[in-house]
C-alpha cells in the first residue's frame, strides 16, 4: 500500500508549500505517511483524465491512497470530481482530502457521500443541458441558422450538436462532460474537437 500526495499548484511557490504540509498535517492525522508526491501545474479547468492524476489511477492497486489539500484540486465541477471518485472506488483505492474533510475508503460513510455526489453530478448535467438548450433557442431567435452546413455529410454522431458543443466549449465545460452529455467517449469528443479547429475559434 502506497500513500500519494497530489499538489495541483500554480506557478505560485507559497501555493506549493500551503498544500505540501496540508497534506503532510493530514497524512500524520491518519498515522500514514507520504510514500510519493506528485507535482502538477496544470488548470482545473483541464479534465482529471487528461492530468496526472490519471497516470496515477492506472498505475494504483487496490488499497493505495491519495491524499488532497482540498477537492477542488480534482476539478472545478462536482461533474469532474464525481467522474474521478467513482473512477477511484472501482479501483478500491482510498481517497482522502483535507478542506472539506472528507474519505472515500470503502465505508457506509463514503458510500453516502459518493451518491450524494453523483446526486449533485446529475444536477449539475441537467443545468448544463438546460443552459445549452436556452443558448441554443436564443441564437435561433436572432437568426442564427443552426446546424451542419448544407450539403455537409454526417462523419460523426457529434456533428448532429455542433451548436451546442460550441456553446458549451465556450463555457469552458471539459470534454469528459460534453462526452458524458451526447454518450461519446473523451477521446472521440476530442478527436472531434480537433477535427473541427473552428468551432473553439467561433
Amino acid at each position: 500500500m502506497a500513500t500519494t500526495a497530489y499538489l495541483r499548484i500554480s506557478t505560485d511557490k507559497q501555493d506549493e508549500r500551503s498544500q505540501g504540509a496540508t497534506c503532510e498535517k493530514l497524512a500524520a492525522e491518519l498515522g500514514i505517511k507520504i510514500d510519493h508526491t506528485i507535482r502538477e501545474t496544470q488548470s482545473g479547468g483541464v479534465a482529471w483524465q487528461e492530468r496526472a492524476l490519471a497516470t496515477w489511477l492506472d498505475a494504483a492497486h487496490p488499497g493505495d491512497i491519495l491524499l488532497l489539500s482540498e477537492i477542488s484540486r480534482i476539478a472545478r465541477s462536482i461533474t469532474g470530481i464525481m467522474s474521478f471518485l467513482e473512477a477511484a472506488a472501482i479501483r478500491r483505492v482510498n481517497v482522502h482530502c483535507a478542506s472539506p474533510r472528507f474519505a472515500v475508503d470503502g465505508s457506509i460513510q463514503s458510500s453516502v457521500l459518493v451518491f450524494a455526489f453523483g446526486l449533485a453530478a446529475q444536477i449539475e448535467r441537467d443545468l448544463i443541458r438546460s443552459r445549452t438548450r436556452a443558448a441554443l433557442a436564443e441564437r435561433k431567435a436572432a437568426g442564427v441558422r443552426l446546424g451542419r452546413p448544407p450539403g455537409q455529410p454526417t462523419r460523426s454522431k457529434l456533428d448532429q450538436h455542433a451548436d451546442a458543443i460550441r456553446t458549451m466549449l465556450g463555457a469552458r465545460v471539459s470534454h469528459a462532460a460534453i462526452g458524458r452529455t451526447f454518450g461519446a467517449s473523451r477521446q472521440t469528443v476530442c478527436a472531434w474537437v480537433h477535427a473541427h479547429k473552428h468551432i473553439e475559434e467561433i
